[in-house]
């Protein structure tokens, strides 16, 4: 694997970071989106798997960029999606690293919606535009970018996953209470 690849991700993280993609991932399946995996791991995958060393270059940067999901809406409307889930989003400095991931999105993908799962009580998941994204202020209920998201069985779809996302971002809370620091 890229050594990059390796250094930004424990197991732990990238668990944590698949359970917020399978959340969104799942939310707009049920709603009848398109969704296609699209992102950094999932295009070098095959590279990785093969131990290719990559030269840093602008095509590498924005690979590494990309975004989690290419969303096609019902009506046949294309999106970008990166997924991020955060079990202390109000801490500054998982706020400066996703306005930091912001700022690097917009560079190549201003379009894309970026979508925070937090378990937040009130707000669970929120979104907002990366090309519009300056603080925690400017993300707005996910549920409100969302298709169609006012039907009835939709909304109980959209409920259902938001409850998901506020028992597993709970459960990672304590989780992370509980742990205790290792001798070295």
């Amino acid at each position: 694997m890229d050594n990059n690849f390796n250094k930004n991700f424990s197991l732990s993280n990238m668990f944590k970071a698949r359970n917020g993609e399978f959340l969104i991932e799942h939310l707009l399946q049920k709603l009848d989106y398109k969704v296609y995996r699209f992102g950094y791991e999932t295009a070098l995958q095959n590279i990785f798997n093969l131990g290719i060393k990559l030269k840093n270059n602008d095509t590498k940067e924005m690979i590494n960029f990309m975004p989690d999901f290419l969303v096609i809406d019902p009506k046949g409307e294309m999106t970008l999606i990166e997924v991020k889930l955060r079990t202390n989003i109000t801490n500054v400095l998982v706020e400066g690293r996703i306005k930091e991931k912001a700022e690097r999105i917009k560079k190549y993908y201003p379009e894309c919606l970026l979508v925070i799962v937090d378990g937040e009580e009130c707000n669970p998941i929120k979104a907002c535009y990366v090309k519009d994204y300056n603080s925690l202020k400017d993300l707005k209920p996910f549920r409100d970018l969302l298709f169609d998201s006012k039907k009835e069985e939709n909304l109980e779809i959209i409920k259902e996953v938001e409850d998901l996302a506020k028992d597993f971002v709970k459960r990672n809370k304590l989780n992370e209470k509980n742990e205790t620091p290792k001798d070295e």
